[in-house]
C-alpha cells in the first residue's frame, strides 16, 4: 500500500513576490495579526503599524481603490490587486476616491496614531506578511529526501 502526505510550508521569497506588499517596517508593529479560531471569532485580522500623526500613509499595494470612506467612524481605504483586497485604516483623512488606480507608495491620505493594514484573498483574512502563500510538495511514505 502506498501512503502519501501532503507537506505545506511558507517560501518567503515566494510569498515577497507572489504577494507584492510594501509594508512598513517590522520594528514599527505595535499590534500583530491574531487569525480568529472561526470565522466569526474574535481576532485580529491585521496588523497596526505606528504612524506619526499627520504623515502620508502610502498605499502598501497597487491596484484599483474598492472603498474610501468612513465605516463606524473611522476611516479606510481598501485596494483591490484582483487577487487581493488590502485595507488601510486608522486614517486622519482619505485623499483617494472610489474607481481610482493606484500605485504602490502612492499617498491615499494622511496617517492617525497608528495604520492598520488588513489583507483579504477571497473571503479569508490572511496574514499580511505572508499573504496566505503557501508552496506544497506530495511525497510518498518513507521518502528518505530531506524536505526542503
Amino acid at each position: 500500500m502506498l501512503v502519501c502526505v501532503l507537506l505545506t510550508w511558507a517560501e518567503p521569497s515566494i510569498v515577497r513576490a507572489s504577494c507584492g506588499l510594501e509594508l512598513p517596517p517590522r520594528d514599527s508593529i505595535v499590534r500583530e495579526f491574531l487569525r480568529p479560531p472561526c470565522e466569526r471569532c474574535a481576532g485580529h485580522r491585521g496588523i497596526d503599524y505606528e504612524t506619526r500623526a499627520g504623515s502620508d500613509v502610502p498605499s502598501v499595494a497597487r491596484g484599483r481603490v474598492s472603498f474610501a470612506g468612513q465605516v463606524a467612524g473611522r476611516l479606510y481605504v481598501v485596494v483591490d490587486t484582483g487577487a487581493l483586497r488590502v485595507t488601510h485604516g486608522g486614517l486622519a483623512a482619505v485623499s483617494v476616491e472610489e474607481g481610482q488606480m493606484v500605485a504602490s507608495g502612492q499617498v491615499i491620505g494622511v496617517a492617525g496614531s497608528t495604520t492598520y493594514i488588513g489583507v483579504r484573498r477571497g473571503q479569508w483574512y490572511v496574514d499580511p506578511r505572508s499573504c496566505g502563500v503557501r508552496r506544497t510538495r506530495l511525497v510518498s511514505e518513507g521518502d528518505g529526501e530531506r524536505h526542503r
